[in-house]
């Protein structure tokens, strides 16, 4: 594959690193595999904050686009020049939150293609060692159906991937929504197992309270974000 071939440099780089961590740092190939991952997270971790960074700068600067756009609508060629030297007054560049994406992808590419091919050109390497995790997963190389394991592993990665957009979309209000969804569940079976009483009803008092403070939070971030923000931004704009 052409694809392949020119990011053979970036596989060999995971590849030997991915060796190390079994031969030299003595883990499994499944941890091997796990500790891989996390080492190219955290090394493209700065180009993630940048890339949100520039989402936010854009965000911030969104109500004054509308308006220009607004303002220009009957005149195409107008409205592009007035956005294009707002960009520049304000220093904004339209592409900044794309390019770290344009830098991850061939780094994703090349771990997909290390873990790919491992069983064909890493595995035989060193024949006798363990392909299992946890005493859970019997082989990370066998088809998802071959063990119920594979099914498991499936819900884990949905799940993470739902919470990583989750918390991406909300903040660290998600957060607060979590425990406080938590707290009612347990009320709730609390109270069809006939827990609370008139004089007796603490936990329930608490998960109210709780969600008044995640009420005051929201309105927090509310507030700063969307009101104080913008209107600091449209007022600095003139």
């Amino acid at each position: 594959m052409i694809l392949a071939g020119i990011l053979s440099p970036i596989e060999n780089v995971l590849t030997d690193i991915l060796e190390w961590l079994h031969s030299s740092g003595g883990l499994t190939w499944a941890w091997s595999i796990i500790a891989l991952t996390l080492m190219v997270r955290i090394v493209i971790l700065p180009l993630t904050i940048k890339q949100i960074r520039s989402m936010q700068k854009l965000q911030l600067h969104a109500p004054e686009l509308k308006a220009i756009q607004q303002k220009y609508k009957g005149d195409k060629q107008r409205m592009n020049e007035e956005v294009m030297k707002f960009y520049k007054e304000n220093k904004v560049n339209p592409a900044a939150s794309c390019l770290p994406i344009l830098l991850q992808i061939p780094v994703f590419f090349s771990l997909y293609f290390v873990l790919k091919d491992f069983e064909r050109e890493v595995f035989p390497k060193y024949p006798n060692s363990d392909l299992g995790w946890l005493h859970i997963v019997p082989n990370i190389t066998e088809p998802i159906n071959a063990h119920w394991s594979g099914w498991l592993l499936l819900v884990v990665y949905i799940a993470s991937q739902v919470t990583s957009t989750f918390f991406m979309a909300t903040g660290f209000h998600g957060f607060h929504v979590i425990i406080g969804t938590t707290f009612l569940i347990v009320c709730w079976i609390r109270a069809y197992l006939g827990h609370f009483k008139p004089d007796h009803h603490f936990g329930f008092e608490a998960a109210a309270w709780y969600w008044h403070f995640v009420d005051v939070v929201w309105l927090f971030l509310f507030s700063a974000v969307y009101v104080w923000a913008s209107n600091g931004a449209m007022i600095e704009a003139h």
